[in-house]
């Protein structure tokens, strides 16, 4: 949904609901003369006003120049979140199966339930491993996302001023 604005009015944002650009400028144009006719604009400010003055804004424009990179580190948290639930649920049956693998190991001759229990081990351990390996990677990367978030939370220069004014 395309959004418009002119240099004459920065601060107006008009949303067009139209995929046609020809229409969506004509559309826009109708917001302003309908923004005039409740008195939110001047009738004299478009005098002399086309369409054509309309300045297309697109979303990306409107992205802050740092929000792909706060989009991923959120991404990045929740990764981590998922990889520790992971772990923290496998871990347990992991290293109870780990006490199997150590038949393997013995001179002792293996019955096939033992086999099927070593199996079913290994299975365990793959999965609390993976969940290890996923959580250990997603832990690096996230250490780097807090930061983004911690100076994305922070606020803004102009408060910090006005509450050490205030205080």
């Amino acid at each position: 949904m395309p959004k418009y604005t002119a240099a004459q009015f920065p601060d107006i944002l008009l949303d067009v609901k139209c995929s046609n650009q020809y229409r969506a400028h004509f559309f826009a144009l109708q917001q302003l003369v309908n923004l005039t006719r409740t008195g939110e604009l001047n009738a004299k400010d478009l005098e002399g006003f086309s369409s054509r003055f309309l300045i297309e804004i697109k979303n990306k424009d409107l992205m802050a120049k740092n929000e792909n990179e706060l989009n991923q580190s959120v991404k990045d948290i929740c990764k981590l979140s998922q990889a520790k639930k992971t772990v923290q649920d496998t871990q347990e049956e992991a290293l109870e199966a780990r006490e199997y693998l150590d038949l393997l190991f013995s001179n002792k001759k293996l019955s096939s339930d033992e086999f099927e229990l070593i199996e079913e081990s290994i299975k365990k351990i793959k999965i609390f491993s993976q969940a290890n390996l996923r959580y250990k990677e997603a832990l690096s990367n996230a250490i780097q996302a807090r930061q983004v978030i911690d100076k994305a939370l922070e606020p803004p220069e102009s408060a910090k001023g006005e509450n050490s004014i205030g205080s």
